[in-house]
Parts: C-alpha cells; sequence; structure tokens
C-alpha cells in the first residue's frame, strides 16, 4: 500500500477561495538537511512552534490543532452541526435551522481561523516563541483553506515570523503562499534533530502519548525531528517517507480520522464506507469540509448497493449546499430512478439547489418539481417548507414571479399552524416575501415584511445581520425617493462594516447583497459598493453634503466594535446613527496590535466626513478612533436616550448629539440609572420557571438556552410583565447599588434583560 498517495477522488471538486498568506516566506526544501538548515535559521529568534502538513490535512483546522496543542490550547473549542448524519442523530429540521444560525454569525471557517490565531499570538507571545515552521503539504496533497486563513491571520494578529517549507513540487507555487526565498545557504546553521519514537504512516507532528493512545506496537520507529514545544516532533519528510515504505504494521486502536484515513487510501473493494462516512461526519463538525468530502468521494465507488451509495451521496450533497458549494452540488448525476423515494427527493433537491444558485434555473425547477411530487408534507413539516422556499426562487429565476407569491403564501399560511413557531422559517419566509413585493415593485409591503423579519432578529442579531439590515432598509428609502434617509441607513451599514472585527467572515448571503463573493477580494469589494452608494446619495442630495464626496481623500480613524478597553471615549451621534469616539493611542497602529481595528481607506475616510457634517466631531478624525457598538443584537444608538444608554454602559461622561453637548456627572449618572427601565430582552421566546426557582430563558435563535438562578439578583426583572425601573429593582431586592447593577448588565450582555433610557430626556 502506498500510505503517501491520496485517491484521485480527493481532488475533485472546487477548494474554497482563501487569502494568499503574506509575508510568511516560502522555502523549497528538497532535503531533509534543508528543512534543518531552515530550523536553524529560525532559532535564532526563539523556540520554535513546528507543524506538519506533509502528508495533508485530516481534520478541520489542522494547523490550528497543531500550533495550539504546543501551547497548551484546545483548537478549535466549537463543533458544528453536521447535515446529512446516519439515523440517530437530530431531525433533519434541528440541524438546517443550527446551520442557518451558524451562517448567520458569518463565515464560519474565517471566524474559527481567527478564533484561533488570537489565541495563538497571544499564547505565544507569553511563552517567548521566536518563530513558526511549518512543513507543507507534498505534491498528492493540497491547502485546505481553514490552514491557509490561520497564516493570513496569524500575520495579521502577531509579529512572528513564518516560514512555509514545501517540496519542490508542491500542489501551490511559491507565489501562491508568498514570495519564495532564496534558498538556504549551504554553510548556514543547521538546527540538531532528536529521535522521535514515531508511527511513520501517522499524519502530523510526533507526539508520545498519541503513540501510547493508538497502541502502535511494532509500527512504532525511531525517526529523526525538530523538536517544537511541549514534547511535539516534526518528523523530517524524507526519514518518514523511507520507513512508510517499509511499514506494514497497523495500529491496534487509531482515532476516527487516522482509521478513515487508512480506508480511503485502501483500493477501492476493500474500503468500508461505514467508516469513511462516520469520519466525514466528524471531520465536518470539526470545520473540515472539503476533508468530509475527500472521504464520501472515497467511499461512492466502494459501495455496490444503491440505496447505500444514494445515501452516501446525500451524505455529501447535503455538506456542499451547507457550506454553499453549490456549484459542486449542481454538477452531480441526478438520483438514480431505483432509489427510494425518500432518497431521490433528497438528491433531487441538493441538485437543483446547486442548478438555481449557479445560473440553471430552468433546469432546476424541473427537479424541484419531481422533489415536490416524491414528498409527503405532514401537518408540521418544516423540510417541506423548505422545498417549497427554494422552489420559489427557481419560479422567480425562470420570470413566473406570481408562482414564487404562491409557494412563499402557502409557507406563511402554513407556519401560522405552528405552536410552537418555527423561528427560522418565518424569518427566510418574511425575507424572501420582502424580496418578492419589492421586485413587484410593491414596497409598502415589502417594508412591512423586512419589519416582521427584522422583529425575530431583534436583540439576537449579528454584526452581518446589522450590517443585513442596514442594506435592506436603504434599499427601501431610496425606492421611495427618501434620499436623506438613504444615506443614514447606508451611512449605518458603514459604520457596522467598517467596524467588524473579520470583515473577511462576512455571511456569504450578506456579501451577496452587495455584489461580492467570499474570498480574497471581499473587502474590497463591499468597501467599494458602500462607498459608491454614499457618493451616489451625496450627489442627489446636492450641497453642501455633495461637496464631502469630492474632497480629496484625507486621513480618516481606525474603526472596531466597542469590545473591551472603551476608557476616554465620548458618545457622538445624530438622529440616526451613534457611536463611541476617543483619542487614537500612540503605536496603535503597529503590527501584531489585535486591537487595532481598520483604517477603513477611502471608505473610513469619507463616512468620518459625513459624520462630522451631521455633528460636529469631538476631536479630528484622522486622530481617533471611533468604536461601534450593537448593543448586544440590536443596532447602533439612533435616538438621544439610546445614545445616554449606550454612555452609561460604557461609563462615558462626554456626549455629543447633533449640536448638542452634554457632561454626565456621577450624580446625573445615578439619576439616570435609577430611570432606566429593565426588562426582559427583545430576543428571548419564553421564560420557564422549574420547580427549584430556576429561570429558563429559551431565545427565538442563534443564542442556547440561558438558565438564570432563584437567587440572582437580577432575577425579579425577567419576570415583570412590563419590567421594572432600577430604583424600584433596587428597592425591591434591598441589594447594594453596585451588586445589582454588575447582575443587570451580566444578563444584559447575554441578552437576557434590555436596560432602557425613558424618552424625552
Amino acid at each position: 500500500m502506498d500510505s503517501h498517495r491520496t485517491p484521485a477522488s480527493a481532488q475533485s471538486g472546487p477548494i474554497p477561495p482563501a487569502p494568499a498568506p503574506h509575508p510568511a516566506f516560502v522555502v523549497v526544501c528538497e532535503t531533509d538537511a534543508d528543512l534543518c538548515r531552515l530550523a536553524g535559521r529560525l532559532a535564532g529568534a526563539g523556540p520554535l512552534l513546528v507543524a506538519d502538513l506533509s502528508l495533508g490535512s485530516w481534520r478541520g483546522h489542522w494547523l490550528a490543532r497543531e500550533l495550539g496543542r504546543q501551547l497548551g490550547l484546545d483548537l478549535p473549542d466549537d463543533r458544528g452541526p453536521v447535515p446529512g448524519e446516519a439515523a440517530g442523530g437530530p431531525p433533519a429540521e434541528r440541524v438546517v435551522a443550527a446551520l442557518i444560525d451558524r451562517e448567520t454569525m458569518g463565515d464560519a471557517t474565517v471566524l474559527a481561523a481567527h478564533h484561533a490565531a488570537v489565541a495563538i499570538a497571544d499564547a505565544a507571545r507569553r511563552q517567548g516563541v521566536g518563530a513558526i515552521l511549518i512543513a507543507g503539504p507534498a505534491r498528492d496533497h493540497g491547502w485546505m483553506a481553514e490552514d491557509l486563513w490561520l497564516l493570513r491571520l496569524l500575520n495579521r494578529l502577531s509579529e512572528l515570523t513564518v516560514a512555509v517549507a514545501v517540496p519542490a513540487d508542491a500542489p501551490l507555487s511559491p507565489d501562491e503562499l508568498a514570495p519564495a526565498e532564496p534558498p538556504i545557504a549551504a554553510d548556514g546553521p543547521v538546527a540538531p534533530t532528536v529521535a522521535q519514537p514515531a508511527d511513520p504512516d501517522r499524519p502530523g507532528l510526533g507526539w508520545p502519548e498519541d503513540l501510547a493512545d493508538a497502541g502502535t506496537g511494532d509500527s512504532r520507529q525511531m525517526l529523526p525531528a525538530i523538536a517544537g514545544l511541549a514534547g511535539a516532533a516534526l518528523i523530517l519528510p524524507g526519514a518518514r517517507a523511507a520507513a512508510a515504505a517499509g511499514c506494514t504494521e497497523v495500529p491496534a486502536n487509531p482515532p476516527l480520522w487516522q482509521r478513515a484515513r487508512t480506508e480511503a487510501l485502501k483500493p477501492v473493494a476493500d474500503r468500508r464506507p461505514e467508516i469513511l462516512s462516520a469520519g466525514a461526519a466528524a471531520a465536518f463538525a470539526e470545520g473540515g469540509w472539503r476533508q468530509s468530502l475527500r472521504l464520501i468521494e472515497a467511499a461512492l465507488p466502494a459501495t455496490a448497493d444503491a440505496e447505500t451509495r444514494g445515501a452516501l451521496e446525500a451524505q455529501a450533497q447535503a455538506m456542499r449546499i451547507a457550506v454553499m458549494d453549490f456549484a459542486g452540488a449542481a454538477d452531480r448525476p441526478d438520483p438514480e430512478p431505483g432509489l427510494s423515494a425518500p432518497l431521490r427527493r433528497e438528491l433531487a433537491t441538493a441538485k437543483a439547489w446547486g442548478l438555481v444558485m449557479t445560473g440553471r434555473p430552468a433546469e432546476a425547477d424541473r427537479l424541484f418539481g419531481e422533489a415536490r411530487a416524491l414528498a409527503t408534507p405532514a401537518d408540521r413539516d418544516p423540510m417541506w417548507l423548505y422545498l417549497l422556499n427554494i422552489s420559489a426562487l427557481a419560479k422567480l429565476r425562470t420570470g413566473r414571479i406570481d408562482d414564487a407569491f404562491a409557494f412563499e403564501h402557502q409557507i406563511e399560511a402554513r407556519l401560522r399552524s405552528f405552536d410552537p413557531p418555527d423561528w427560522h422559517l418565518s424569518y427566510i419566509n418574511a425575507i424572501n416575501l420582502a424580496r418578492l413585493h419589492r421586485q413587484a415593485g410593491q414596497i409598502p409591503e415589502a417594508r412591512a415584511c423586512y419589519e416582521r423579519a427584522f422583529a425575530i432578529t431583534l436583540g439576537l442579531r449579528s454584526e452581518s445581520d446589522q450590517l443585513y439590515l442596514a442594506v435592506c432598509q436603504a434599499g427601501l428609502e431610496q425606492a421611495e425617493g427618501r434620499i436623506a434617509e438613504a444615506l443614514i441607513t447606508t451611512l449605518r451599514a458603514a459604520l457596522h462594516w467598517l467596524s467588524m472585527a473579520v470583515p473577511e467572515a462576512l455571511a456569504p448571503r450578506v456579501a451577496r447583497a452587495m455584489g461580492a463573493v467570499p474570498g480574497p477580494e471581499l473587502v474590497a469589494r463591499v468597501d467599494d459598493y458602500l462607498l459608491g452608494r454614499l457618493t451616489a446619495l451625496l450627489e442627489k442630495i446636492g450641497p453642501p453634503f455633495n461637496h464631502l464626496a469630492r474632497d480629496p481623500a484625507e486621513d480618516g480613524p481606525r474603526w472596531r466594535r466597542a469590545e473591551g478597553n472603551t476608557s476616554g471615549c465620548t458618545a457622538w451621534g445624530g438622529p440616526g446613527w451613534g457611536v463611541l469616539i476617543r483619542p487614537r493611542p500612540m503605536g496603535e497602529d503597529q503590527p501584531g496590535q489585535a486591537e487595532a481595528g481598520r483604517d477603513g481607506g477611502r471608505l473610513g475616510a469619507l463616512t468620518a466626513r459625513i459624520l462630522a457634517r451631521l455633528s460636529p466631531a469631538p476631536m479630528a478624525p484622522g486622530d481617533a478612533c471611533i468604536l461601534v457598538d450593537g448593543g448586544f443584537g440590536t443596532d447602533v444608538p439612533v435616538r438621544l436616550p439610546e445614545l445616554i444608554g449606550l454612555a452609561l454602559r460604557q461609563g462615558c461622561t462626554r456626549l455629543r448629539f447633533r449640536d448638542r453637548d452634554l457632561v454626565l456627572t456621577a450624580a446625573q449618572a445615578a439619576d439616570l440609572l435609577d430611570r432606566c427601565r429593565i426588562g426582559p430582552g427583545p430576543g428571548i421566546d419564553a421564560i420557564d420557571r422549574a420547580a427549584d426557582g430556576r429561570l429558563a430563558v429559551r431565545f427565538r435563535r442563534v443564542r442556547p438556552q440561558l438558565v438564570v438562578a432563584a437567587d440572582d439578583p437580577a432575577a425579579m426583572a425577567l419576570t415583570a410583565t412590563d419590567g421594572l425601573v432600577f430604583a424600584d429593582l433596587q428597592a425591591r431586592t434591598g441589594l447594594d447599588r453596585s451588586v445589582l447593577l454588575a447582575a443587570v448588565r451580566r444578563l444584559e450582555a447575554r441578552g437576557a434583560l434590555a436596560v432602557a433610557v425613558p424618552a424625552g430626556i
């Protein structure tokens, strides 16, 4: 068995777009001696972190796992929902709902890579790491998107030198990663090697405890390696290959990912599809969707039974749809006619979904019709309604808007009978009806449907949701000729966009609404879209606003979310918007500063100029950092009471609202807080009280259930029908003011409570 070759089926399908990491440098290392010289060159900066991708990535976020483990980090720390799993998993509608929630938070691959990069950069700094050395994949293996994203984000968040050693026949040329370094000098320093007990056929770093857990027995050999941290060892690739060539022993108890890899590399007739399917589900849950498809594709030719093969195909198609690989889903064959009706319906739906999303709506409409004909919907059947929903899109794109309306109204009528409500479907149905009304020129009806949809997400909105809300509202305002209102809502969109911690992770549906797609050009395309919209609106409004877009570009502020340190901020706003602003500390722009935020380029500079025209800026924008607060899933402040509420929460003593300056003394802040109304958060679906007095807070979407202890200082405000003013809540509980306020703020941050400053101030 050639254990170092990936089966041909693993190479099919697109690899999702990912950025080129820079300035991580690439060095072609043709021999183990070259790799040792590269390690010797890096070792002068301090201890090395190492990673081994030479045999490919066989789990999601492989690079993050290997780097994190050496630093004592458990990465990644999140398991996602898995579509298309075998019997015994959660119902399909619950998996779909979880996938919808996951997508609304943004691109999960990029977000997980960002989380890992922050943790690795911080731990490496604390532990004195000098550099990172990565053995890149060999010819028969490819880079995974999550590993490439981690490389780029490490560069943004860390000052560590990152070197990627690749063989001469690497799957990506050096230019696709970074400028290639000149060859390592033959007389340079050479890193010492250690003798490491290892299984040469097991990908990745060598760890003594892994060998013991897997029961490797006679497969363990002593191999030369470059030492990393915490006992990790980077086995020299040449020595590994030579040892693997003569290795015939199989570990007695390998982990699932290794068993699945072993099956994928066997001759087709010897593969066990059930292990490959289980390994695919595990890889998908870990964020390795490309690895999961590689395993399913290895299983398909090994399956003689048509129904089993169809189930595997359905598993793969569900994964493609979940990660929006619509082209991959569209390119699969039609369902085999002899399959069971449920399986044919599932396969027809998946392929049709791919077709309608890749510009082939007529073909999609035919397959959706076949899928509907194979269904027998129950009274409460969310999957049937999801099928009607995507069928409506095919009708719309084939020019039959009346048929699309009919499907969406059928969904709407069914949803009215659901008890409890299905909030995910209700949101999607309202959004799609809004789009249809908008396309039909029925703007008031579109506005009503958008309001219904966004009421469902109030208090639960992600950064992507908040941006999408503003973009949709701006489109409605402009369609009705309300240009000033369209400018303000587009301005809010720019505020949310410029302050995103990881703009590359923008949810794909939101990116598409602005003419962008996930990938390395996403940020530039969204910048251009919003810049174009603001410029056009300023020109329509005329003097003096149109001159803002014509002024030469000037230095703009830094932008970030209002998280972490907000000391020294002034609350600044006007009708329809509100932010925090503070002087930019010296050195904040240096590389590796995770809290630096974005400079925003031309879009950021223009946005700041518009804000200053609407309300005189408390300081020169070029010397400032503007912080945007999303209001725990609601929105930025749009009225003076909301701006005061933000100032109270963030401890600001100065406010500017339009041309009105306010200074909050300690006594005034205390008086305002006493008058604030504390009540249940807007995203709550229901609150259940257990026999022991604990409160179970269930949210409509996204947030997991929250259990509040019976003796929680702020629990009383959760069950008050109209809420309680803070002074009344303190009087009823008899608690110290600071203790009660801390409890209220803690539940507010988790979406369970809302704190409202009264109107009329």
